[in-house]
């Protein structure tokens, strides 16, 4: 091999070593910048994802807690007929409806949670008690 070629493979080691070096670690610092921003924006999100269910879950109670402490309904309750029912299914329809982002069904039931009465769609359950004074 001749000193030319020497001198050139000697340059082109001395420039290709530190710039593989200088992108690779270029590399990994912005590897790692975004793996980390990724992790904190997953974060944040479920956060706010936490927040927002539990709002939606202090929404759904204070619905309850107004229902329950209803004394036309507790009225309704004490006399069972087709007719005080369907008024009770009525009321239940019209909070559901109110609410249908929070709430798919509503069913009234006894101390003992056995079913009194409920409004019509059959998917899932929101039970609330509401109690005999």
């Amino acid at each position: 091999m001749n000193l030319t070629r020497k001198m050139m493979l000697g340059i082109a080691l001395l420039i290709l070593v530190p710039a593989i070096a200088i992108g690779y670690g270029a590399y990994s610092q912005a590897s790692t910048a975004l793996e980390k921003a990724a992790q904190q924006e997953a974060l944040k999100m479920t956060q706010l994802n936490a927040e927002m269910i539990l709002k939606k879950l202090d929404s759904i109670q204070n619905i309850i807690q107004v229902s329950s402490k209803n004394e036309s309904l507790h009225n309704l309750l004490a006399d069972s007929s087709i007719e005080n029912r369907s008024t009770i299914q009525k009321y239940l329809n019209s909070i559901q409806s109110d609410n249908k982002d929070l709430i798919e069904m509503m069913i009234v039931v006894d101390p003992n949670g056995d079913s009194v009465v409920s409004n019509e769609k059959q998917t899932l359950l929101l039970m609330f008690q509401i109690a005999h004074i």
